[in-house]
């Protein structure tokens, strides 16, 4: 007791999560849109409702979190799971690292274009809607999936 939280962290972790906040410390801001996706579990209806009733509200994501400068590679992880409906974050904010560098992705000239925000970084939901993101071709034509975007505005932007 009264040893906190990292007492049974090793210190090659420690060491490990230290270079990575410095990483992301260190990392150009990103000011513009970025994307983040996900799949979360319910009807499309049911999920589109809670977001537009949630309209003009905070949404803080307590840890780091990740989203990317592209829509195309931040829609291939709201992709997936069938079981689970696609949910597009488009995040306007300035408090965006560009790490896409200091990763194994981005460090190769490609990569996901990501981007980390530091945690407790708060968005007011601005709107929701269905739209239709391109999961794939079927006989060379382009095959949609009915996705939820949710438009979100960093609050101190």
């Amino acid at each position: 007791m009264g040893q906190g939280v990292s007492a049974g962290v090793s210190s090659e972790n420690k060491a490990s999560f230290s270079d990575f906040k410095s990483a992301v410390e260190s990392a150009p801001n990103y000011d513009g849109v970025s994307w983040r996706g996900i799949r979360l579990e319910g009807s499309t209806d049911d999920i589109l409702r809670k977001f537009s009733d949630d309209i003009g509200s905070d949404l803080t994501f307590d840890t780091y979190s990740s989203a990317s400068a592209s829509a195309q590679t931040a829609s291939g992880f709201a992709l997936g799971r069938i079981s689970r409906k696609p949910v597009m974050f488009e995040m306007y904010s300035n408090k965006g690292k560009y790490i896409n560098s200091k990763t194994a992705f981005g460090s190769s000239g490609g990569g996901e274009h990501e981007l980390i925000f530091q945690p407790n970084v708060a968005f007011r939901i601005k709107d929701a809607y269905i739209g239709q993101v391109q999961i794939g071709l079927r006989f060379d034509k382009p095959v949609f999936e009915d996705t939820i975007f949710v438009v979100m505005e960093d609050i101190n932007g």
